[in-house]
């Protein structure tokens, strides 16, 4: 009998690799066939992760289709209650409405993402979320917020 559920997570470790070869191509080859994997093995986390990548994958090319895997993604992640991968999620989801220069919904995610990186004490997610606030409020020219969240990340990193 064929390892479905193990075919899925070597596909996605392929993708992975392609991603760090910065072969987007490649990279969105291999995690939609392990979409098909983990969709026949009813692999929920192992899914959400495959289209996370995809997203992360997308945003250097297509905000649209970036925006609709995240956005695939967050149910599944919602629904395991993934807090960590929820913070990636909101992340990127604050980078792709930041690209697409919607500051309210940027803002509104990387504050969900701010209130699980703290829920969890991840210094790691609390850095990228403090640097995207801060820079979301410098775009929007809001300098003393800006401040207060750069000071927040320098604290975070003493």
């Amino acid at each position: 009998m064929k390892d479905l559920y193990g075919i899925g997570v070597s596909l996605t470790n392929i993708g992975l690799i392609y991603m760090d070869l910065d072969s987007a191509e490649m990279a969105i080859k291999y995690f939609k066939k392990s979409v098909e994997y983990k969709i026949k093995t009813n692999d929920l986390y192992g899914l959400s992760v495959s289209y996370g990548n995809l997203g992360t994958v997308y945003e250097s090319i297509n905000n649209k289709e970036a925006l609709r895997y995240q956005l695939l993604a967050l149910p599944i992640r919602l629904k395991l209650n993934d807090e960590f991968g929820l913070i990636t999620n909101y992340n990127s989801l604050t980078y792709i409405y930041r690209q697409n220069g919607d500051a309210k919904k940027a803002l509104y995610y990387a504050f969900k993402g701010l209130k699980l990186a703290e829920k969890i004490q991840s210094k790691t997610k609390l850095e990228k979320v403090y640097q995207i606030i801060a820079l979301l409020y410098k775009d929007k020219r809001d300098f003393e917020k800006s401040l207060i969240y750069f000071k927040n990340l320098i604290l975070l990193k003493l």
